[in-house]
């Protein structure tokens, strides 16, 4: 009767349920997905911030790095958490938010080796690095987050 399967699982109602867990753990691994993309994106350019800035004056630096170093910890929290939701697995969504924060040093590295020659000839180019990248981490957050 009708009152029964709603009493009593049956294999009707637990083909339901394994729908619909699988629609959630794929909307949660797509969501994971999309965020680790953006925030890799937009890790890049904090890098290349962090590189910039502690060329241009060390105290400034030090003020951007610490700030950009805090605000990384929601930023993992961002990417391990759906994951995990998706998952279930601990290690693999730290590691997803660990290689999305990787993109960071990249940056800071492509400062150090690519801009900085530039930088000692061309000393005002500095200021207009770091526009564009304030540049490409507003755009980056309006149209992704």
């Amino acid at each position: 009767s009708q009152e029964d399967s709603v009493l009593l699982p049956t294999y009707t109602n637990a083909k339901r349920h394994d729908r619909k867990y699988n629609a959630e753990r794929t909307r949660n691994f797509r969501l994971a997905l999309v965020m680790m993309l953006t925030l890799t994106a937009h890790n890049f350019p904090e890098g290349l911030a962090v590189s910039v800035s502690n060329m241009k004056n060390e105290s400034h630096g030090l003020v951007v790095t610490v700030a950009i170093a805090v605000h990384n910890i929601p930023e993992g929290l961002a990417i391990a958490t759906p994951f995990f939701a998706a998952t279930g697995n601990r290690f693999y969504s730290v590691m997803m938010a660990f290689l999305s924060g990787l993109s960071e040093p990249l940056g800071a590295l492509v400062a150090l080796t690519l801009l900085r020659p530039l930088f000692r000839e061309y000393p005002w180019l500095v200021d207009y690095v770091l526009v564009f990248v304030a540049g490409v981490m507003t755009a980056v957050s309006f149209l992704e987050l």
